[in-house]
């Protein structure tokens, strides 16, 4: 096709079907290249989906903002959808998405994902990795590692087969084919177990007349090592002349029972477009019950796939190429069962990429998984994201979360959003701790460079403008202290940030830096054996303060900059620690005024101590533990976004059985009566089913919704004109740890 295109530049035709061949063997760089030239030989007109087509592959390419302008200008023109298309529909959502994937483009996660290796991965695609036990897997595999090339009419046998391979502690090793459910004219692929691993459920899928794909389920059963003759199942889940594929099956509970439910995906009548994912309930005798559809919060104008239910967790993990993304199909989290769901959460990068990501699953231990993606890091024999591979993720232990916040002033902690937050890596784990005065100088030793500033006055607030500045330096010069609005440059290495969070390595020493007006506070912090330690140096302060956290585990670090006119700036740090042997506390540095659940180990750990002695009972400190859960507006993740203080909760309560807690659930003005209240009843249920599916008991939790009747602060000003940060406040869990 690329030699007739040459042979006939001008010929729109040639270009766009040589642009679709690019586009359709995934290799979106070329893609692009040939769908730029049709749709400039097209000039405003715009006849044919060569736009649409031209923007998807910007997106593919990571080019967001020329996606999110072309995908508008496809959705302004002209053109017509045929019958049962949507591209206008899709075009105006992506031009969202594009937008979604600029704003989170940092946003990361705590994940390390790695090649499974060529044992298992080969040139062409491999897919649907599904464990027998913790040291076989089983995946599909188009095994060649070679270009293949078929003449036209040719009877060819290039077909996908299911594969095993073993682990031996280290290494996947070579693969073998799975005996008894391979065939030789069909594509045999998308394997998964029932959960007692007795039933191999699988697809077979042939070509149909439009030179598609037709898949159909079928299951084996599974006993002493051995596979059974597979059987097709039922045409109630087989709907004859459409697809059926991607089984998984799980166990659900729903109120308070449980059900063996089959999972799948097929774009029979009924759905919402392209290829929906589907659920049938399998009864104890083994027949379906007739599928329904996961419903709309799921499934879209386009396609749904590769289903994964955690029963452990009531998470449904699948991919979509419609729900906001960054590439092309990206994973998704959503709570539920059957047709009621939560809105799905996109599961980050580097889960996710600018590519397709698939076939998310989590291992027993469920620190880890599998998924499969087309990222340019895989093998491939033509383009660089031609074809998919399995990879393994896992949680990285060797990294914490660092949130950093700006508030003004230390007790009323009230968010200051025009504040300037960033977090830098030093390359010297040493701390410029100490200066030494020499007539007016005052020389520091930091990152082995040595530097001298020259001061006007001998005072400590002095020195911690000189040591600012040495730290902002870009050159020579230092920088004056009042002019400091960010860090200088180049000097040091900035670390991505998502809403002020950051992925930061223990093994490292880092310069947390907030500017609010004039004033800059810095704050150094490094790891060592059973601690951090921080050092505060501000613009407004007439001492260096140096703080240290001991935990012996932990997963988050909070650190707090405060800003106020009547006092010196200053910052906090905060480790939320994991629970681990008793006796093991966590020296919390927060103001009096915060609390968090760090500060309850300590305060119980207190408790605990007195109690043993007799000298104080426990019951003296009841309903005065409380943690504060603020939400924005409507939030519709407001359980997501605190999971990591009520997971802490939850090791809280198990650690400690004689703990209840109460919920009071508080809203801002906005909306009626009636809507707030009923809001506010939402969240503080919301809380305790959380809380049960950690194995809380729900007779330990209790609450009640307020609505807007009990507010913090004012909702407005004293003009009348509303107050964003005030109505914040008011919108607030206030969760009161008590005992029983």
């Amino acid at each position: 096709m690329l030699e007739l295109v040459e042979a006939h530049p001008g010929n729109k035709k040639y270009v766009l079907e040589l642009a679709n061949a690019y586009f359709f063997s995934r290799d979106y760089k070329n893609a692009e290249k040939w769908y730029k030239k049709h749709v400039d030989m097209d000039g405003d007109k715009v006849t044919t989906i060569a736009l649409f087509r031209y923007a998807e592959c910007l997106k593919y390419n990571e080019k967001y903002k020329e996606a999110e302008n072309a995908f508008r200008k496809f959705a302004q023109s002209k053109y017509r959808d045929a019958r049962k298309e949507n591209y206008k529909k899709i075009a105006e959502n992506e031009i969202a998405s594009c937008q979604w994937a600029q704003k989170n483009l940092t946003q990361t996660n705590p994940y390390k994902v790695a090649h499974l290796g060529d044992n298992v991965n080969s040139a062409y695609s491999d897919f649907a990795p599904t464990l027998l036990s913790d040291s076989v897997l089983i995946y599909s595999s188009l095994q060649s590692d070679t270009v293949l090339t078929v003449e036209p009419d040719e009877a060819h046998h290039y077909m996908v087969k299911l594969y095993s391979s073993g682990y031996d502690g280290q290494t996947w090793g070579p693969n073998s084919l799975l005996p008894n459910v391979n065939t030789r004219f069909e594509n045999n692929a998308n394997g998964s177990f029932s959960p007692d691993k007795k039933r191999f459920y699988f697809t077979r899928c042939t070509e149909d007349a439009d030179g598609g794909m037709l898949c159909h389920i079928y299951m084996s059963n599974y006993e002493n090592e051995r596979f059974s003759k597979p059987k097709k199942l039922p045409a109630s889940i087989n709907r004859k002349g459409y697809t059926s594929t991607q089984p998984h099956v799980s166990l659900v509970e729903n109120k308070g029972n449980k059900y063996e439910v089959l999972f799948y995906t097929s774009n029979r009548p009924g759905g919402r477009g392209g290829l929906d994912i589907w659920c049938a309930v399998i009864d104890p005798r083994g027949g379906y019950r007739a599928p329904a559809n996961l419903g709309k919060d799921i499934n879209t104008l386009r396609d749904e796939i590769t289903p994964y239910y955690d029963s452990t967790s009531g998470n449904l993990y699948f991919s979509s190429n419609y729900h906001y993304g960054f590439g092309g199909y990206d994973i998704f989290r959503s709570q539920g069962a059957f047709n009621i769901w939560t809105a799905p959460v996109n599961m980050g990068k580097p889960l996710n990429t600018r590519v397709d990501d698939s076939y998310f699953s989590i291992r027993g231990d469920r620190n880890a998984g599998f998924l499969v993606s087309n990222r340019p890091e895989g093998y491939h024999l033509t383009s660089e994201t031609c074809c998919d591979d399995i990879y393994e993720y896992s949680f990285n232990n060797d990294l914490m979360l660092a949130k950093l916040n700006a508030y003004a002033g230390k007790e009323a902690k009230v968010p200051l959003k025009d504040a300037v937050i960033r977090l830098f890596e030093k390359p010297s784990l040493q701390f410029p701790e100490s200066a030494y005065r020499k007539d007016d100088e005052y020389a520091f030793n930091g990152d082995s460079v040595q530097h001298t500033v020259r001061l006007s006055a001998d005072s400590a607030s002095a020195l911690n403008k000189a040591i600012i500045n040495n730290l902002m330096r870009s050159g020579s010069k230092p920088v004056p202290a009042r002019e400091n609005t960010l860090i200088q440059a180049g000097r040091y290495k900035e670390l991505p940030s998502a809403d002020n969070s950051y992925l930061i390595d223990p093994d490292k020493a880092y310069i947390g830096a907030a500017v609010y007006d004039k004033d800059t506070v810095l704050l150094l912090f490094r790891s060592a054996p059973q601690k951090i330690l921080s050092k505060t140096f501000t613009t407004d302060d007439h001492s260096t303060s140096r703080q240290e956290i001991r935990t012996r585990d932990f997963s988050l670090a909070v650190i707090d900059f405060y800003f106020d006119k009547t006092q010196a700036a200053d910052s906090s740090v905060t480790a939320l620690a994991t629970e681990t042997e008793a006796g093991n506390t966590v020296n919390d540095i927060e103001s009096e005024h915060s609390h968090t659940v760090s500060k309850l180990y300590k305060e119980l750990e207190a408790q605990k101590t007195r109690t043993l002695s007799k000298d104080i009972p426990i019951k003296e400190y009841s309903g005065e533990l409380k943690i504060v859960l603020n939400y924005d507006f409507d939030d519709t993740k407001f359980i997501e976004k605190n999971s990591g203080s009520l997971d802490s909760l939850a090791r809280l309560l198990t650690r400690y059985p004689e703990l209840t807690i109460f919920i009071a659930a508080h809203t801002d003005s906005k909306g009626s009566e009636e809507y707030n209240l009923s809001l506010s009843k939402k969240r503080y249920r919301a809380i305790i089913d959380y809380m049960a599916k950690k194995g809380i008991s729900r007779k330990r939790m209790s609450g009640q919704g307020y609505g807007e009747s009990e507010p913090l602060v004012p909702n407005e000003n004293p003009d009348g004109s509303d107050n964003p940060e005030n109505r914040w406040l008011n919108r607030r869990a206030v969760i009161t740890i008590m005992e029983n």
